[in-house]
């Protein structure tokens, strides 16, 4: 089991670096020889972090999120947001922190129809990443996401990874989440690609 974690970990990193050289981005290394580095730079717009040795193993900027949901505690909503209830047992469990504006709380509690619509890009990302998600949050900065296997280090021990063939598609989907994330706040339609 430990030696199948170090072959997962040593196909991270090389897909990690071969991103980065893909992007002209710099592969930071890592603090220890054993860990997979990481990648800070700009993407198609967004600032984004590819750290999969870390709690989140990438993140993408958002330009002010209407919203606040977190996997697992602990949980620390921005201010001049209230919970909400989707009516979705699923969603609500798997997100058991939720707040949105309240304008857009108001929204998403008048009926599950109109909960779907404005959580549409949510939806959309957990219909491709939802089987295999570890953990994910989305507050007023950021989207921020780890996959299952590899999410979990119980001894913090620098032992979190992504399977290597995820991490250009969660990359890609990460900043069509955050655009579309954007145009809620802006009170638009998410274009988002069929599932």
């Amino acid at each position: 089991m430990f030696a199948g974690r170090l072959g997962r970990r040593k196909k991270c990193k090389q897909a990690l670096a071969a991103l980065a050289k893909k992007h002209g981005w710099k592969h930071e290394a890592a603090g220890e020889r054993s860990g997979l580095g990481f990648v800070t730079a700009s993407y198609k717009g967004r600032d984004i972090e590819i750290n999969p040795g870390d709690e989140y193993a990438l993140e993408a900027d958002i330009h002010g999120s209407p919203l606040y949901l977190k996997t697992e505690p602990p949980g620390y909503p921005q201010d001049g947001v209230c919970r909400f209830t989707t009516g979705d047992e699923q969603f609500d469990s798997l997100f058991p922190f939720r707040y949105a504006e309240p304008s857009l709380a108001g929204r998403i509690e008048l009926s599950r129809e109109e909960s779907r619509r404005v959580l549409h890009p949510l939806y959309w990302f957990l219909g491709r990443w939802g089987k295999k998600l570890g953990r994910m949050k989305i507050d007023w900065s950021g989207a921020a996401v780890h996959l299952m296997p590899g999410h979990q280090d119980r001894l913090d021990s620098g032992q979190r990874y992504l399977l290597a063939e995820d991490l250009e598609s969660l990359l890609e989907d990460m900043v069509l989440l955050v655009r579309a994330i954007d145009d809620i706040a802006a009170g638009k339609e998410s274009n988002l690609p069929e599932n």
